[in-house]
């Protein structure tokens, strides 16, 4: 939820009732993986969501691997985060958000470190 812009969201611990209220008020079913700004969403299969990423476009996506305060957020090719986890009894789903955040420009001035985990070594 941080990601698409609702602030304060990347400090807390997010749980199922307020994202599911956040993706009634702020997205609609469906969306591309190629396209900025869709949620992909695994469920189990008695409904609730389990997982969460979000597409940045190109070909890639913006998620959190765990819920532990200590684990880094990542952006990882989307072929690669939907192979990581596809588990047995979970099923992904797609949504798109009704409006993107603006984002700051990348730089090599910028004032901090983007990273991309692309899983090369070397």
């Amino acid at each position: 939820m941080g990601a698409a812009g609702l602030t304060g969201a990347e400090h807390a611990w997010m749980q199922r009732v307020p994202f599911e209220a956040f993706l009634q008020k702020r997205a609609s079913p469906g969306g591309r993986v190629d396209q900025p700004g869709t949620l992909l969403i695994w469920r189990s299969t008695d409904g609730p969501s389990q997982h969460a990423a979000v597409t940045l476009g190109g070909g890639w996506a913006f998620y959190k691997p765990s819920q532990s305060w200590m684990t880094p957020r990542q952006v990882l090719p989307v072929h690669t985060i939907t192979q990581r986890f596809r588990t047995r009894g979970h099923h992904l789903s797609r949504f798109t958000l009704s409006s993107l955040p603006v984002v700051r420009r990348l730089t090599p001035d910028a004032d901090f470190t983007f990273r991309v985990a692309s899983g090369a070594t070397g």
